[in-house]
């Protein structure tokens, strides 16, 4: 088609061309009649034959123009001239998202979730009045005008779900951006709601967010198999300081199942502006926090007014504030980069959640054994029926399943608390026992309860067993996880421990070491994800993240602690919360489900989590929890350690 610039089309003044697509040309156009300008979409001359192809792109102007909304591109009308459709709508004087990221990079979180919220509300209101989905949203179809509105354009690929709706695509054929997709749509363009565009959306807030797209590839269906079979991106693996109930609910945007992302955009928006809230008041925290610095003249750059800053300081204050406050100085300035697991490691005592810790924030406690921050917020503990049907049919017995709850409930883990990275080595097992002459159960029982059957099989007792030997085959070493370990032999552990760590005032009133309770572990394990395994519901996934399923990744028995790496690890840091070795909790155990606060009543043992080196994947889960006794020592069971309140 020939470009139109400087010519009148169907009454309007065309002033130039604002984009170009597979569909396409959009001009900016003078109205004369209403002296306002306007956009113009101006279909591609060769569709115009295509009747199919126009009544899509009418169906476009009709359905949109029933729609009036401030965060939308408002549609003006439609038409045909000289055998080319068009349609005209609002010009927006402004940039889209697109631009806005190329030209700045990330965005400011707060920006970021701002601008999420704006676009959820224009899709809440082409859902609620005319059940439209947009299918394209991505950062070329939201624009910033310069008074700072945001508006969602293009609903020309909108599919409506009313009554009168017409299919227009091909039964397989996917519509939409690859890179913004969700699976649904990569699948069948038929079974398509509103929860795909909060797909997208969260794929916009990702790509916000860390100024990388989700998913990227070689050719549009390598990123479209991604969208269908990777897990989602983890925001913190390139974000580590980002707001962690951010995050999570960014994650539950990416949902492959789209049953476990937000159900309404009710919801989502209420979510969105309790994370943008907490955003808002964690700044003003950190605002008046901050140290004013003097006053200097506009002109001087902000390194030299660090510099200075600091300088006065030294001046003005002694000690401690005159270091830290030059510290901080040169680090704007020089900023150092972090470690390479991204975590924040701190050698300080453990503080209170009084003042939160950024995410990742690691303690080293007495026994050299990295504690991980882990951050207050809520969940959903237990699983669903339709996990627990997985379980069963993949060999858990049905009883079993139960004792995960009759469905998700949600939970809130008040104060934070911190959890070992790993479970507790033998070589920190041998310094308690050195220091105490600790005997354990199996040592006085002169047998371990249960130890596994080399080559396969159910195992069983065997005497002389323990956390020595515990019956392996082979030597045990210090950086393994000690098992044949009791609750009792745990408990004297954490109180131990606790003691030194006391003794050496690094632990603030009401904090102690200890196991960590049943909800805190589930809370810890899933990280943010409310899926089967902490990295998804794939079991295929799991493969080189943990040892699991009897030499399924290269141990038949027990691994040495972190053995995968950072593959190994969840979204908070913590290695190993599935397979290699059970982990005693602190609460008693309730058949019915785990309890949002510690359970201290019944008779029928302690809970221990997590699955082991023995166990399939139905039985290695986040909501998997079963019950023995305090004495009892098994060659499948560990601990880890958590201090909190």
């Amino acid at each position: 088609m020939a470009d139109l610039t400087g010519q009148i089309f169907a009454g309007y003044e065309i002033i130039g061309i604002l984009g170009k697509g597979g569909m396409g040309i959009v001009y900016k156009a003078r109205q004369p009649i209403l002296d306002r300008i306007v956009a113009i979409k101006v279909m591609a001359a060769h569709f115009s034959g295509d009747e199919e192809f126009v009544a899509r792109f009418l169906r476009e102007a009709a359905t949109a123009a029933r729609l009036n909304h401030r965060n939308m591109v408002q549609i003006y009308t439609a038409g045909e001239e000289k055998g080319v459709y068009y349609i005209v709508m609002e010009f927006v004087d402004g940039i889209s998202l697109q631009k806005h990221i190329a030209n700045h990079g990330r965005i400011e979180p707060r920006e970021a979730v701002s601008i999420a919220i704006n676009v959820a509300h224009a899709l809440q209101h082409a859902w609620n009045e005319a059940r439209v989905v947009h299918r394209d949203i991505k950062p070329a179809n939201i624009f910033i005008s310069k008074s700072g509105d945001i508006k969602v354009g293009d609903l020309g690929l909108a599919k409506s779900m009313g009554a009168e709706a017409l299919e227009l695509t091909d039964p397989g054929t996917a519509i939409g951006s690859p890179h913004y997709i969700s699976p649904e749509q990569a699948q069948s363009a038929r079974e398509v709601d509103f929860r795909a565009d909060i797909y997208s959306l969260g794929c916009t807030l990702h790509h916000m967010l860390t100024g990388q797209r989700p998913y990227d590839g070689e050719t549009s269906m390598a990123v479209i198999i991604k969208h269908v079979n990777e897990p989602p991106p983890e925001i913190l693996g390139t974000l580590p300081d980002c707001s962690v109930r951010l995050a999570m609910l960014a994650g539950k945007m990416l949902a492959k199942n789209r049953n476990e992302r937000p159900q309404s955009y009710e919801e989502l928006i209420a979510e969105l502006t309790a994370v943008r809230k907490e955003l808002s008041a964690s700044s003003s925290k950190d605002a008046l926090s901050k140290p004013k610095a003097p006053a200097v003249r506009k002109k001087i750059s902000k390194g030299t007014i660090c510099v200075i800053a600091g300088a006065l300081a030294l001046v003005l204050v002694g000690g401690f504030l005159q270091r830290s406050f030059l510290k901080s100085c040169l680090n704007r300035v020089f900023p150092r980069p972090e470690p390479p697991d991204s975590m924040v490691v701190s050698t300080v005592p453990v503080p209170t959640d009084d003042a939160l810790k950024p995410l990742g924030s690691v303690y080293t406690n007495a026994v050299g054994a990295e504690m991980v921050y882990i951050p207050p917020g809520e969940f959903l503990m237990g699983s669903t029926k339709e996990e627990q049907a997985w379980a069963v049919e993949n060999g858990v017995k049905e009883q079993y399943v139960k004792w995960e709850g009759d469905s998700p409930r949600k939970a809130t883990i008040k104060r934070a608390f911190w959890l070992g990275r790993t479970e507790t080595t033998v070589g920190q097992w041998k310094q308690f026992i050195a220091d105490t002459k600790h005997v354990t159960d199996a040592e006085k029982k002169g047998q371990a309860d249960w130890t596994p059957q080399t080559g396969g099989g159910p195992g069983g007792p065997k005497k002389g067993a323990c956390w020595r030997d515990p019956g392996f085959g082979f030597e045990i070493q210090d950086n393994h996880p000690v098992c044949c370990v009791s609750w009792n032999d745990a408990k004297a552990f954490c109180e131990w421990l606790d003691k030194r760590e006391q003794q050496a005032g690094h632990l603030p009133s009401g904090y102690k070491m200890r196991l960590p309770t049943d909800a805190e572990w589930e809370y810890a394990c899933r990280a943010g994800r409310q899926t089967r395994f902490w990295w998804g519901d794939s079991h295929k996934d799991g493969v080189g993240r943990l040892n699991w399923g009897g030499k399924r990744d290269g141990f038949e028995f027990v691994a040495p602690v972190d053995s995968y790496g950072l593959r190994g690890r969840n979204r908070f840091g913590l290695a190993d919360m599935l397979g290699n070795v059970q982990e005693w909790c602190l609460d008693v155990f309730d058949s019915s489900g785990a309890h949002e606060e510690l359970n201290t009543k019944g008779s029928s043992g302690y809970v221990v989590r997590g699955g082991s080196f023995h166990y399939g994947p139905s039985s290695v889960r986040c909501a998997r929890r079963e019950s023995y006794f305090p004495a009892d020592a098994f060659s499948r069971i560990g601990f880890r350690v958590a201090c909190g309140p």
